[in-house]
């Protein structure tokens, strides 16, 4: 992403990551899917397993690269469960 966009803000789910980086006059708008992306899950009664689908650390990864060069970024998820990024993404962000 160009180093003139100082805010980012990324939309995201376990299906895609919208990410926007943006300055006064102009917006770059980059769409990141996960290489192979989780069917349904949904937790039936009497079964084995949370129901959720597992983080794709990969996945994560990659947004991650994406904002990078950003100075400050909102992140911000559909209204269902989001990755877990209190476990990752401090780890995932070069310095």
């Amino acid at each position: 992403m160009s180093s003139h966009h100082f805010h980012a803000v990324i939309w995201i789910d376990h299906h895609e990551a919208r990410v926007f980086h943006f300055c006064p006059t102009d917006v770059e708008r980059l769409v990141l899917h996960p290489d192979h992306p989780t069917k349904h899950i949904h937790h039936k009664a009497n079964s084995i397993g949370s129901g959720h689908a597992a983080e794709d650390h990969a996945f994560l990864q990659a947004v991650a690269q994406s904002i990078a060069d950003a100075g400050a970024v909102l992140v911000r998820d559909r209204p269902m469960p989001r990755p877990n990024w209190s476990n990752t993404s401090a780890n995932m962000i070069p310095r």
